[in-house]
């Protein structure tokens, strides 16, 4: 009775992300007796695992300057994925588009572009994806990532972007004649300078 008490609790857990058939082999003894065995096979049947959007969560940059985002895709049962990027204020740009579909944007200066391909080509594009901010912009901005694999929910992620802001200096030049004299203010561009 202890004995079947004690089997009856037995658990199995599979190797993760692994739906192959496995064999449990039992031996029972009484040390009088000739053992007795036996075996049970189970059958694993396979689940879609959602694809890991992965990589940056924030960046940083000065005004008018472009920022880097390394992302990453993965999925470990999916070898094509489909990918999707926006950013509210500016835009994105990929340093490759080798083996990616797209259908929508083109890959460069996109404020919204869809694409799909493998993970390789998508690993290689999103390595080095660039966000330009629009120009004399600067507060927050936010790029959104999204991964699928046509099966699983899709899975996104977010990257907050902080603008800095800086001074935009133009070289001023004020005509004035001999002896003469001149009002301006560089600060509002105001009789005949230019704003700052």
């Amino acid at each position: 009775a202890d004995l079947n008490t004690l089997l009856a609790g037995v658990s199995f857990v599979p190797t993760a992300n692994s739906s192959a058939p496995v064999t449990l082999a039992v031996l029972i003894n009484d040390g009088v007796a000739t053992p007795l065995t036996g075996s049970k096979t189970l059958t694993g049947t396979p689940v879609n695992d959602p694809p890991s959007p992965g990589g940056a969560t924030t960046a940083q940059t000065n005004e008018d300057v472009p920022a880097s985002l390394a992302l990453t895709a993965g999925d470990i049962d999916s070898a094509l994925l489909g990918v999707g990027l926006s950013a509210d204020h500016g835009t994105l740009t990929l340093p490759t588009i080798a083996g990616l579909a797209f259908t929508t944007g083109d890959g460069t200066a996109d404020t919204t572009m869809a694409f799909n391909g493998t993970q390789a080509s998508i690993n290689a594009a999103l390595a080095g994806v660039t966000f330009a901010p629009p120009a004399d912009y600067n507060g927050a901005a936010v790029v959104t990532y999204g991964l699928s694999d046509g099966e699983a929910p899709p899975q996104s992620r977010l990257i907050a972007v902080t603008i800095n802001a800086v001074a935009d200096t133009v070289a001023d030049t004020i005509a004035v004649a001999e002896d003469g004299s001149a009002v301006f203010n560089v600060l509002t561009g105001s009789g005949g300078a230019s704003a700052d």
